[in-house]
C-alpha cells in the first residue's frame, strides 16, 4: 500500500549475479524512474543507478548542504547524486 517493492536476486556465480542485477535496475528504472535501491553490497552496486531519476529540487538541496555544511563534514555522498 505505500509503494515499497521487496525484489530478490540471487546466483552462485558472482559474474552472473552482477548482469542480473544490472538488468534488474535497468528494467526497473525504465518502469518507475525514480526507484530506489535502498539494499545491497554487491561491487557492480557503484554501477547501478541506486538513487533513480534526480529530484526537481536537487540544486536548492545541494545550495542547502553547502550554506550549513560547508566542511561537507555531515554525511559526505550519503544522499541523491552523491549530495
Amino acid at each position: 500500500m505505500n509503494g515499497d517493492l521487496l525484489f530478490r536476486v540471487n546466483d552462485l556465480d558472482s559474474h552472473a549475479f552482477g548482469a542480473k542485477i544490472e538488468m534488474f535496475d535497468d528494467a526497473l528504472h525504465d518502469d518507475e524512474p525514480r526507484a530506489v535501491v535502498i539494499a545491497g553490497n554487491h561491487p557492480r552496486r557503484a554501477h547501478l543507478n541506486v538513487w533513480g531519476e534526480l529530484p526537481d529540487g536537487l540544486e536548492r538541496m545541494r545550495e542547502l548542504k553547502r550554506r550549513f555544511d560547508p566542511e561537507n563534514i555531515l554525511n559526505p555522498g550519503r544522499f541523491v547524486a552523491g549530495l
